[in-house]
């Protein structure tokens, strides 16, 4: 269903029947970041062939959570978000259901929230607050754009009852909340739609195939292959999300370090209205049990038992969808369905107990959803799909070591928010033209870099708190 959803943002979009002879620039993928790339490279005058296996925007951009923010442990990963808010905000202009409601971190413990708030400290604007006197809450609707800069920015950590009584559905002994502000969510579908309609405003042509290889002559990029034919080029940029890989390995040595994750979510009907609809994006700060039972290995096996029964780490999380669902997540769950084969259309996901493992998480500080472990609910809706993703998380934006070949993918879990800077950072590079500060900290060069500290940023994550 989500994926029918989303594929209907392409209806209209007229494929060239065939590839050309020629192009300036072939942009391989469709998603929502190669969609902004070839925009780009078409606003500064290229001609621009986009070529997709899958109607623009409808694999994984399809199955996305829909949400941004600009709060990164590092600051360039910061830098990279809050340029692509600024100009997803200019994009919203076309109506895209942009919301700022913020994520919310909860914490039951007081070590979890000190860890969180030394955290957020260090990159500033913390306000603190022991009464909602000086909290300005989030608006619950769709984001002003008139006064969006009158908005908080940073972060207001909530202590005690002041962060039960902001956001009711918590559990009693939540003792925190850091709730960072310049975050939300957007209708993909609509984000999608409208980021294609520019695309073709600006000439992009989309051709419906696949590319078969890319010819190189005199040591950079002369042509691609699409579906047995050949255009002319002497741009080729890789967009190709689970495929980046495969397309790098027709360019270019040595392979990327980037590997495919499974990943899935699941739409719930709130039927007892557990969650307010004005809520932003909950999340837990702490580790939990998901069952305490013994004897699970007969039912699930050995692997399946000791992921139920052991100690899972933070990250639950689930916002408000819709009239009256919510979306729950846990990457959690499929972080070791790593996938090295080619990727599939539809992968499949553990449709039967990934719910209840999401709810069960989610139950230990949202307690009104125990009544959906505990009794009958209806049916969730299960999608997703991969992300790809390098070892410390960061994408890879940036020639790819032969002229004229760019590399644009591994936004493992945040192509969305980053899909607007993205394209302009990678367009920057092929036209030569200024690159921000940040651009290094993206470059596929930065694993030769024998200073490029690899093990420190793994260690420590690329996402957030």
């Amino acid at each position: 269903m989500l994926r029918r959803a989303a594929a209907a943002t392409a209806r209209g979009i007229r494929h060239a029947s065939t590839p050309p002879q020629h192009a300036d620039a072939v942009v391989v993928g469709a998603g929502l970041v190669g969609v902004c790339t070839a925009a780009r490279l078409a606003a500064a005058g290229l001609d621009t062939l986009c070529v997709t296996r899958h109607p623009p925007c409808s694999y994984t951009s399809a199955v996305s959570t829909e949400c941004y923010r600009d709060f990164w442990p590092s600051r360039e990963m910061a830098s990279l978000m809050s340029r692509s808010i600024d100009l997803m905000e200019a994009t919203a202009q076309g109506g895209i259901g942009l919301t700022r409601r913020g994520y919310a971190y909860c914490a039951r413990q007081p070590e979890t929230l000190a860890k969180a708030v030394a955290e957020c400290e260090s990159l500033g604007n913390v306000r603190h607050h022991a009464t909602l006197a000086a909290y300005e809450p989030a608006p619950s609707g769709a984001l002003n754009l008139d006064a969006v800069d009158a908005l908080p920015t940073g972060f207001d950590v909530l202590h005690g009852d002041a962060a039960r009584q902001a956001f009711p559905a918590l559990a009693e002994d939540v003792v925190g909340v850091v709730h960072a502000r310049r975050a939300g969510w957007v209708d993909s579908g609509r984000y999608a739609a409208e980021l294609v309609r520019r695309a073709k405003a600006a000439g992009v042509t989309f051709v419906a195939g696949r590319v078969d290889g890319v010819e190189c002559e005199g040591g950079r990029v002369a042509g691609a292959l699409v579906d047995g034919r050949r255009v002319a080029t002497s741009t080729v940029v890789n967009c190709a999300g689970p495929y980046l890989k495969h397309i790098h390995g027709m360019v270019a040595a040595p392979e990327l370090p980037v590997a495919n994750e499974v990943h899935a979510k699941c739409i719930f009907r709130d039927a007892l209205g557990a969650v307010p609809r004005d809520a932003p994006m909950l999340i837990s700060l702490d580790s939990t049990r998901i069952l305490e039972d013994d004897g699970l290995e007969d039912v699930f096996g050995a692997d399946v038992a000791a992921k139920l029964t052991g100690v899972a780490p933070a990250g639950v999380h689930l916002r408000p969808w819709g009239d009256d669902h919510l979306l729950l997540l846990w990457d959690y769950w499929h972080a070791d369905h790593a996938v090295n084969e080619p990727p599939v259309d539809v992968p499949s996901f553990d449709a039967d107990l990934y719910p209840e493992v999401c709810l069960r998480g989610l139950a230990g500080f949202i307690p009104g959803l125990r009544a959906y472990v505990e009794g009958e609910s209806e049916r969730p809706l299960i999608d997703g799909g991969y992300y790809t993703q390098t070892p410390e998380n960061r994408p890879l934006i940036g020639p790819g070591g032969v002229p004229g070949y760019y590399v644009n993918g591994a936004f493992a879990g945040f192509g969305l928010m980053a899909a607007e800077a993205a394209g302009e950072l990678c367009c920057a590079h092929v036209l030569g033209g200024t690159l921000p500060s940040y651009a290094s900290a993206f470059a596929p060069a930065r694993y030769a870099d024998p200073a490029y500290p690899l093990e420190e940023l793994v260690a420590r994550g690329g996402g957030s708190i």
